[in-house]
């Protein structure tokens, strides 16, 4: 579907845009191309399609399990003055 600049300039002002003579000529053609690409979306062959709206849902995932490390997380030889000891993520020199 060919858009016409005409067309795009009053887009442009509906949307409160100022645009150049070479911005209409783009926009131009970018709207062609998008109002094209929906005629060929129209145009899908929908009827072969199966029908999801019916598919039985049903959870495909595992139940979570509860894994207590707290016991070793919070160890003496894991803390330092109360906080977790981890290691050393930057340098010095960074």
């Amino acid at each position: 579907m060919k858009i016409t600049s005409k067309e795009v300039v009053n887009i442009a002002h509906l949307a409160r845009l100022r645009l150049t003579k070479d911005e209409v000529i783009r926009f131009q053609k970018d709207l062609s191309d998008i109002l094209d690409y929906i005629d060929r979306i129209k145009g899908a062959k929908i009827n072969e399609t199966k029908d999801i709206s019916k598919i039985d849902n049903k959870n495909v995932f595992r139940n979570d399990q509860f894994v207590d490390n707290n016991e070793k997380l919070f160890e003496e030889k894991h803390l330092s003055k109360g906080y977790l000891k981890t290691s050393l993520i930057f340098n010095e020199n960074d």
